[in-house]
């Protein structure tokens, strides 16, 4: 049984090279937190956490100077979780996606 998932690649892509953030870095010195999912099954249990804090920890092993993410503006709960981990909300993006078209996204940042 699957419990919960996360992709995360260890460089960013060009949507995140005009952002203001907290640091500047090369592409290659940030990993960057594409999808977190967790089996609703298991939700509020703490899966999501901590499969957070193994992404962050696989981003230091890889010398990352930080973690950077984007969540959908209605994903309350994911935008909570990602703030008690220490990330910080660094600016607000409209950007398309397949699965709702146009809309609002908040990137969040972790300083490693």
């Amino acid at each position: 049984e699957i419990f919960g998932a996360v992709a995360i690649t260890p460089f960013q892509g060009t949507e995140y090279q005009d952002i203001d953030w907290q640091i500047v870095c090369n592409n290659n010195e940030v990993s960057v937190v594409h999808l977190l999912a967790v089996n609703p099954d298991h939700q509020s249990c703490g899966i999501a956490r901590k499969i957070m804090r193994n992404a962050v920890d696989i981003a230091k092993s890889n010398s990352s100077k930080a973690v950077r993410l984007d969540a959908i503006s209605c994903n309350i709960p994911a935008h909570k979780l990602y703030r008690s981990i220490g990330f910080e909300k660094i600016s607000i993006r409209n950007w398309y996606a397949d699965n709702v078209g146009n809309t609002e996204f908040y990137l969040f940042e972790l300083l490693l």
